[in-house]
């Protein structure tokens, strides 16, 4: 969290990087196939520059036949959202939890 804090550019990378590790360890928890651990890293920059370059390429129709879009704003750089996921495995007894910032 230091990190993130003293270099607020990251946040983005940091983020799907803790989505893949949390759900790979879901899939593995289901004995289900997931990416290995080893190449989260490189999915997660690959990710995030496909995103951004989706996103650079992204045109919004203007016309008046259709309501305007309103468009997502990122939060100021000082706020930070996290979303939190949880789930119970009755035959093992067993819980899980999950966050991502």
């Amino acid at each position: 969290m230091q990190l993130i804090q003293e270099k607020p550019h990251t946040v983005p990378l940091f983020s799907i990087t803790v989505w893949s590790l949390w759900y790979h360890r879901n899939k593995s928890h289901l004995q289900e196939p997931s990416l290995p651990l080893v190449k989260i890293a490189g999915f997660a920059r690959e990710y995030l520059r496909s995103f951004k370059i989706q996103d650079s390429q992204k045109s919004h129709f203007t016309g008046s036949r259709y309501p305007s879009q309103k468009l997502w704003h990122p939060p100021p750089r000082e706020c930070f959202k996290t979303n939190y996921d949880g789930a119970m495995f009755d035959e093992s007894n067993e819980a899980g939890l999950g966050v991502v910032v």
